[in-house]
């Protein structure tokens, strides 16, 4: 007792002396108290507390001050600030990270410049600092906001020290389909020369051309915009005057890859915009000429680069230059090269400090998210800010710091639930204020006195005039008072807190509220004459282009030519507005100037075009425009002006049905037999197939409305069309000729007062375009029957190709070949074609049933192969990451190992430590992400996971392959031609000589087993290496290797008349078990016993009410599941003289009513609808009280069907104590129509067998 006493004693001193030494430990963090304060937002606390701190000689308290007026809303510049802090150690660390605040230099890129904000960057001395990034970028920042204040000597003498590799060679755009851009190898990457010309594909050609921008330190793609997003490059040669090691700098927006000598220096996935010098690597560069290569891919705006070099100290490197006369450079392996990647130094200054706890660790850890995010490593400023926010929960600085990332990650619905969470809990902070402007709908919605005090509110929120003047502008248009609103407007915008990105806006209410288009160009005019602002401009020309002022708009669009004449952004406006007012002629050098900026520009090809026809040229005008057309394909607009000049008449409007009218007259009315109110007079498609790829289809039906369902089906119709279309025709013909239009919502059409026997007419044209390495190709299908009879059906295909591939199923189609002009016309046409029974539960997809074409002008499916196979390889990469997860997989290594056990451990390790995006085909299209990348995330999509396990099993010396699926929800004749239209990934594996299909995407499949969605799929093996004299075929994963699905239950009934008791062990394997491990191992208590009370309920015969569940046994190496449910249940006990019988509950159905619920069948039934199992096996064991016996068993009966099988036996074991014994076998294979009744008549004896009645009785008593 004693030494429990001590023990406990002791224990219960160190526990409080620990807690004693942690507290001291947290209140020994510099600046504790102003840190808790301002993180619980108690700012004016916070205020109070840091006003006493020593800012003398101490930078991380005169951060935090201005940090903690901030947050109080003090945002205006302080010149002294920013006077002081250089003379601080470690300044330049504060600077870079605090870039964007407002009490450096404010977040220029969002709201541009004021006339406070002009001036603080020049307060700092850049050529004092000597951290080479800082420097670069504060002469970056104030070269910039010189040409705002339009000082062109400044803005170019401060450019020019910036120490940046300024001459570029640009190439461009290529195709990003599917954001798979970034990753495919496109003909720059391998070839120099200026002289050749590249299939761009669907963007047309490309070449190497040089940049014309000479005076920027950063490189911009802006003149590629007119392609949207794309992949662009841009190279340089380095000449070097010996073997040197050096540093290789980089900032960039957008996706990038960086090549040394053809050596993949660097390659980034995210596309988060970044600052200069983000990224250093130290390299080797070689004697001579060194080859550096850029690759950048956006989906949205355009990417840009800069690029530096220093050498291995971080000087300036000066010894080297860049000529493109001379491209021969010597090709260098990645150890050539050696690069290595160098922390940024901001970044690890603050990462050191956060280990040393006598430095402000909350200060800390706010300038290194701040690093993060400059630097484009949003992720990891995420990780950092949501640690910090589990201290302070409530954080309204730590939040909005998230918000700045959840905004930069694109992520809409976490940042929206982030900043309601803000206002809601923090409503006096300024940036919940803020946000209220963002909802201006809901301000307006409130009582003008809720409404006034909000502005205010939001007007007092912040130190800057502009703001409150803004409120009260809102304040008083609420009231509409024009006079004050007026005079409010004229004080606004003289307002020297105003930032530059919003003057335009307010500049433009004059005219919207004053009708007075002289002040807003009067307000405009004088801020254009002192800031350089594009807006501004932008704005100012549409003034004067409405007032007629077009020599002013073309002065002053000039005058920024005259500055920025490598922009084709301004040379492009000068000349649409010069050829809207006909001055064709004088926009040629404008064009000419263009070119020379962007060879390969489509628009000013085609506007150069546009002036020779105005200067009768039409010959070099339609030479200029299909070079524009080459470039793109899908501008139908040019190919009509073509057509025009050429006197061509659209070959489509050849094959339109001229006299419709007389056509729908002759053809109403002949009563011929329908299902659903509804008869095709007409279904006419004509396609054009244009040389270059894509094309255009007019379409034309006529539908007769025969019956009040037929009406319900065409009142509201959507065509489904989008891009590119024209609906030239959407009407009723009523029976005496009259047409009433319908009305339309882009492709929706609603026929309003649509009556019985009244006729539907749709005439549409559509264009559609066609990318990637078959975008000269085309695969088309059309079906000529359907639910409702058709009179007469036309597909037609216009083609400058005299054969065409095609296959008709299901039926036979006349088909006639004849030539049109330059082009072939290959058309198939039906008549009277009666419709197809109607629908019934569980016939095959309707593409199976009907007569369909299809046409595809792809040669073979061993191309679809073999482009597939080009895609994959190039992202199969070993590196650090894939070789440390090998190792971790097979720790003793896999010689030793079987085949079978290779292939498993590896398929478990991705089923159980990834993830699967329900995305289909997720990250970039058909093109997987590299293996690392999806390790590291743990995420991805089908074919993610089949190309890293492609890579771990080829390791592990295994035969495998990947296979591109058309799941089997999908028709079983969908694809009947060569296409791409997949739409899943696997993979095949040789184990022991056989082959194994493996589904990766389910982390609960057992090894080897195949869901229903690839039984009977179609499939396409990929050659990893397509150099092999193969030829791949499409197959259906049909008669595949796979763990069987069996379905067992053992159910130990002990029989009562009040409720009977069940001991019920389920036990299922193959692809089953993933729905069984999901269900016991993801759901917990409540929600368990409900899934597992409600699976019950839908298989057992008898109503069952669950007691609990026990014994889980989720086997992976047997691919076997299992658990015990404790059940009870009212068992009906019947009693006929001295006999009582009862009906056994049955656990399993192999077989229920509804999949024979018809008399006959029309159609076959697709049993994999209907079924998921291969053999059921069930056993009741039936135990009566003491006393009872069982008597009259039934007799054992067995039934079959083709490979259907079925037997039921009953075995008494002792008189009251009877085991039922069920085996069932089924197959997936289809069950014709003609076989119907004899299967239905096998399903009935078996269901029979559920009605048999048990008897029992009380045993006789023996003397």
């Amino acid at each position: 007792m004693t030494y429990y006493f001590t023990y406990s004693r002791m224990k219960n001193i160190f526990i409080c002396m620990f807690f004693f030494f942690l507290v001291l430990i947290v209140n020994a963090q510099k600046n504790a108290k102003v840190w808790n304060a301002l993180l619980d937002n108690k700012r004016d606390e916070a205020f109070s507390l840091v006003n006493q701190l020593n800012t003398e000689n101490d930078i991380e308290n005169l951060v935090l001050k201005k940090l903690v007026e901030m947050e109080r809303g003090k945002m205006r510049s302080d010149s002294n600030f920013l006077k002081k802090i250089s003379g601080y150690e470690g300044c330049e660390n504060y600077m870079f990270s605090n870039w964007t605040m407002t009490y450096f230099f404010s977040d220029y890129f969002e709201v541009g410049f004021n006339n406070e904000t002009y001036e603080s960057p020049h307060l700092i001395d850049a050529s004092k600092i000597s951290n080479s990034t800082v420097k670069n970028g504060l002469y970056y920042l104030q070269s910039i906001t010189k040409r705002s204040q339009r000082d062109w000597k400044s803005y170019t003498d401060l450019m020019n020290n910036i120490e940046a590799v300024r001459d570029w060679e640009y190439c461009g755009v290529f195709e990003n389909l599917n954001s798979s851009g970034i990753d495919m190898q496109y003909p720059p990457e391998e070839e120099t020369s200026n002289k050749v010309v590249f299939e761009a594909q669907s963007n047309g050609d490309a070449q190497w051309y040089m940049s014309s921008n000479k005076t920027e330190a950063y490189n911009f793609f802006t003149n590629h915009s007119e392609y949207g997003a794309g992949v662009h490059y841009a190279q340089t040669f380095i000449n070097s005057p010996k073997d040197q090691r050096v540093r290789l700098k980089l900032g960039k927006g957008g996706l990038v890859r960086l090549w040394l000598n053809d050596a993949l220096v660097l390659e980034e996935d995210d596309q988060y915009n970044t600052e200069l010098d983000a990224y250093t690597y130290e390299v080797n560069l070689q004697k001579g000429v060194n080859r550096v290569l850029l690759k950048l891919a956006t989906n949205g705006s355009n990417p840009y680069f800069i690029l530096r070099l220093e050498n291995i100290e971080g000087k300036p490197l000066n010894n080297y230059s860049v000529s493109f006369k001379n491209r021969n450079y010597k090709k260098n392996s990645l150890k050539d090269v050696n690069p290595k990647l160098i922390p940024h130094a901001v970044e690890t200054y603050f990462e050191q400090k956060l280990k040393d706890l006598h430095y402000d660790i909350n200060l800390t850890k706010f300038c290194l998210f701040l690093s993060y995010h400059r630097n484009g490593k949003v992720n990891k400023a995420i990780n950092l800010l949501e640690d910090w926010f589990k201290e302070y929960p409530q954080s309204s600085l730590i939040r909005t710091c998230l918000m700045k990332c959840y905004k930069t990650k694109g992520d809409q619905s976490t940042l929206k639930r982030t900043q309601d969470n803000l206002k809601r809990e923090d409503p006096k902070y300024y940036m919940s204020s803020f946000l209220e402007y963002e909802n201006f709908e809901d301000l307006m919605r409130l009582d003008i006195k809720a409404y006034e005090e909000k502005l205010r509110k939001i007007g007092n929120a912040v130190d800057y005039s502009f703001m409150k003047r803004v409120s009260e502008f809102m304040i008083i248009l609420r009231h509409n008072d024009r006079l004050k609103m007026r005079k409010k407007l004229d004080e606004l915008l003289d307002d020297p807190t105003l930032p530059s990105s919003v003057k335009p806006i307010f500049s433009e209410f004059y005219s919207k509220l004053f009708n007075d288009d002289n002040a807003a160009i009067n307000v405009l005019e004088k801020y254009n004459k002192v800031e350089f602002n594009s807006e501004i401009i932008r704005y100012l020309a549409y003034y004067y282009k409405k007032q007629n002022r077009i020599e002013d708009v073309i002065n002053l669009y000039t005058e920024v030519i005259n500055k920025f004449e490598y922009d084709n952004d301004f040379l492009y406006k000068i000349i649409e507005i010069l050829h809207d007012t006909g001055q064709y002629k004088r926009s040629l050098p404008f064009i000419e100037k263009g070119l020379e900026n962007y060879p390969n520009s489509y628009s000013f090809v085609k506007a150069k075009g546009d002036v020779y026809v105005q200067l009768g040229k039409k010959k070099e005008a339609v030479n200029l425009y299909k070079k524009a057309l080459i470039r793109n394909p899908s501008d139908h607009k040019l190919r009509k002006k073509i057509d025009d000049l050429e006197n061509k008449k659209n070959v489509l409007e050849e094959f339109r049905l001229n006299e419709v009218y007389n056509f729908i007259r002759e053809n109403r009315n002949k009563n011929i037999p329908n299902n659903y109110g509804v008869n095709t007079l007409l279904n006419d498609v004509t396609v054009l197939s244009y040389k270059r790829g894509g094309g255009e289809f007019q379409e034309s039906f006529i539908h007769e409305v025969t019956s009040l369902n037929g009406v319900n089906i065409f009142k509201e119709y959507d065509l489904g069309l989008s891009g590119n279309y024209q609906i030239k025709k959407a009407e009723i013909i009523k029976p005496n000729g009259e047409s009433i239009p319908a009305d339309r919502n882009g492709a929706k059409l609603v026929f309003s007062g649509l009556e019985i026997g009244d006729v539907i007419y749709v005439d549409y044209m559509k264009t559609y375009s066609t990318y990637g390495r078959f975008y000269k190709d085309y695969v088309l299908s059309h079906g000529f029957n359907g639910y409702h009879p058709v009179l007469k059906n036309t597909y037609r295909l216009i083609s400058l190709d005299q054969e065409v591939n095609y296959v008709v199923k299901k039926g036979k189609v006349k088909y006639n070949r004849y030539k049109k002009g330059d082009y072939y016309v290959h058309e198939w046409k039906l008549e009277n074609i009666p419709s197809i029974p109607v629908t019934e539960d569980y016939m095959p997809a309707f593409n199976d049933v009907v007569t369909r074409l299809s046409v595809s002008s792809i040669n073979s499916w061993n191309d679809i192969a073999i482009w597939y196979s080009d895609i994959v390889r190039k992202q199969l990469r070993v590196d650090k990451t894939v070789e440390e997860v090998f190792n971790e997989i097979f720790k003793n290594g896999y010689k030793e190992l079987s085949e079978n056990e290779r292939a498993k451990k590896i398929y478990y390790y991705i089923t159980d430590n990834l993830n699967y995006s329900h995305v289909g085909f997720r990250q970039g299209g058909y093109v997987p992400q590299k293996p690392s990348k999806t390790l590291k995330t743990k995420l991805g999509d089908c074919k993610d996971f089949s190309s890293l396990f492609l890579v771990l099993a080829q390791k592990a010396e295994l035969n495998v392959n990947m296979v591109l699926i058309l799941t089997a929800d999908y028709a079983r004749d969908q694809l009947l031609l060569p296409s791409s239209n997949f739409n899943h990934c696997i993979v095949k594996v040789k184990i022991s000589g056989k082959d194994q299909y493996l589904e990766l995407t389910d982390k609960n499949l057992p090894f080897k087993s195949l869901p229903m969605s690839l039984r009977g799929a179609t499939a396409l093996e990929i050659p990893y290496d397509n150099s092999a004299k193969v030829d791949y075929n499409l197959f259906k994963l049909d008669d595949v290797l796979r763990e069987k699905t069996r379905f067992v239950s053992i159910a130990e009934l002990t029989l009562d008349k009040d409720e009977s008791n069940i001991k019920l062990t389920t036990r299922v394997t193959g692809h089953l078990g993933s729905y069984y491990i999901d269900v016991l191992t993801n759901k917990k208590d409540k929600l368990l016993n409900d899934e597992v009370h409600q699976e019950l309920s839908n298989r057992a015969s008898e109503p069952v009410k669950l007691i609990n569940i026990e014994n889980l046994n989720l086997d992976k190496e047997s691919g076997e599941t299992t658990y015990v449910t404790n059940l009870s249940s009212d068992i009906k006990i019947s009693k006929v003289g001295g006999l009582k019988t009862f009906k056994i509950p049955y656990f399993l159905n192999p077989y229920n009513n509804l999949v024979i619920q018809l008399d006959k069948r029309s159609y076959p039934i697709d049993y994999r609808q209907y079924e998921n199992t291969d053999d059921y096996s069930e056993k009741i064991i039936i135990k009566l009280k003491e006393g009872e016996e069982f008597v009259s068993l039934p007799e054992n009966l067995t039934y079959s069907f083709k490979k259907h099988f079925f037997s039921i036996s009953y075995k008494l074991i002792k008189e009251n104590h009877l085991e039922v014994n069920i085996e069932s076998h089924v197959t997936s294979d289809l069950i014709l129509p003609e076989n119907y009744i004899q299967f239905k008549d096998f399903v009935e004896k078996v269901l029979d067998t559920r009605e048999t009645l048990i008897a029992f009785k009380q045993a006789s008593l023996v003397d």
